[in-house]
C-alpha cells in the first residue's frame, strides 16, 4: 500500500499539470480512480489538511487533461540558417534571438510556418532596437553588409 508521500507525490503533479480538482471529494475520487486504496487516500489527504468528505468517492468519469495551446513556430531551412549562422557569428546575443522568436511568435501565420523573408524583417527589428547594446565590430558589420544580409 503507498504511503503518504506517495499519494501526495500525485497530487502534486497533479497540480503542476493544472488538473487538480478544487473540491477534496472529487480530488478523492481522481485518486481512487487512479488506483489508490480510498482509505489510504483520505489518510493521506487528512495529513495534508485536506479533509474530503466521508461519504464513499462517487465512481469517476475519464479524466482529461487540461492543455492550452501552446504556439509552434517552424522556421524553413533557410530561415533556420539564417537564424543560426548570425548566432553563430556573434551578432544576436541569446536574448536577441529570444526576443526575434517571440515577434515571430506574434506574427506567425496559420501553418505556424516562418520564411527567410519573416525572419529577416523581425531580425532587423531587433537589431535597429537594441542598436545601442551591440559591440563596434557588429555595428561595423551592419553598415557595410546589411543589403546583402537583409535585402
Amino acid at each position: 500500500m503507498p504511503g503518504h508521500e506517495t499519494i501526495l507525490a500525485f497530487v502534486g503533479r497533479l497540480a503542476v499539470a493544472g488538473e487538480l480538482p478544487s473540491e477534496p471529494a472529487a480530488l478523492l475520487s481522481v485518486l481512487v480512480a487512479a488506483g489508490f486504496e480510498p482509505v489510504a487516500a483520505t489518510a493521506a489527504l487528512e495529513a495534508a489538511g485536506v479533509a474530503p468528505s466521508s461519504e464513499e468517492p462517487e465512481e469517476p468519469g475519464p479524466v482529461e487533461p487540461r492543455r492550452s495551446v501552446v504556439p509552434v513556430l517552424d522556421l524553413s531551412d533557410d530561415a533556420s540558417g539564417f537564424l543560426v549562422g548570425l548566432r553563430d557569428l556573434g551578432y544576436l546575443t541569446a536574448d536577441m534571438e529570444d526576443h526575434v522568436l517571440d515577434l515571430l511568435l506574434d506574427e506567425v501565420s496559420s501553418d505556424g510556418v516562418v520564411g527567410l523573408s519573416g525572419l529577416r524583417r523581425a531580425v532587423a527589428s531587433v537589431l535597429f532596437e537594441r542598436q545601442s547594446e551591440l559591440d563596434p565590430e557588429t555595428l561595423r558589420f551592419l553598415d557595410e553588409e546589411w543589403r546583402i544580409a537583409f535585402h
